[in-house]
């Protein structure tokens, strides 16, 4: 629940090289929450709020968190099989072992892993977890879906979240829109509660 552990894993791993390992240029690297071509899909703006490959940075947040050599972060990555994403949890699991975090991978199938994740959501001790998933939405409305609390997976949620969520829904003007939305994208990755890897 600490924002500095989620950041410090948003800096630990470098998404494009692991990209450029996994899928050999057959994905494209995303900076946003939203799909190519969905409103809101704009990789100046979600760059610009994104974060870069920063190891130090990363050592950094852990260590005031009270990480250190001797004391190291344990996490766990879950995901589903297929798709070259276990390969790719491989690739930040080397990563993320370089600034002191040990991630365990664990794959499934997708029921199991959409189980998984909400029981995970719902565990105040032991190692902490983050998922490898992806969507396929038309709309940003699929932000309000996952986020808006008790969020699909009963995960990450706050009333300052929940009031931005709102408004994209009762939002009538595009451009006022589409500003929400950039609103809802910016807390959600300042936050490091969603980062964007990829579009296959």
């Amino acid at each position: 629940n600490d924002v500095r552990a989620r950041q410090a894993v948003a800096y630990a791993v470098d998404p494009d090289m692991a990209l450029d390992i996994v899928f050999e240029g057959l994905v494209t690297r995303e900076k946003c929450t939203v799909a190519q071509g969905v409103v809101g899909n704009d990789q100046a703006f979600c760059s610009s709020i994104g974060y870069d490959y920063d190891p130090e940075k990363a050592k950094a947040l852990l260590a005031e968190l009270g990480y250190s050599d001797g004391k190291r972060l344990e996490v766990q990555m879950l995901t589903w099989t297929g798709g070259n994403r276990e390969k790719l949890l491989q690739v930040f699991q080397s990563q993320l072992k370089q600034v002191g975090i040990d991630a365990k991978i664990e794959v499934m199938d997708i029921g199991s892993l959409n189980a998984r994740v909400k029981q995970e959501n719902n565990i105040t001790e032991g190692p902490g977890s983050f998922d490898l998933m992806g969507w396929s939405w038309y709309d940003p409305d699929i932000l309000y879906q996952l986020w808006h609390s008790p969020g699909a997976y009963e995960g990450y949620n706050s009333p300052e979240l929940d009031a931005l969520l709102d408004l994209t829904r009762t939002t009538t003007d595009p451009e006022a829109r589409l500003a929400v939305v950039q609103q809802v994208q910016t807390y959600l990755i300042e936050k490091a509660v969603h980062v964007p890897l990829y579009t296959p």
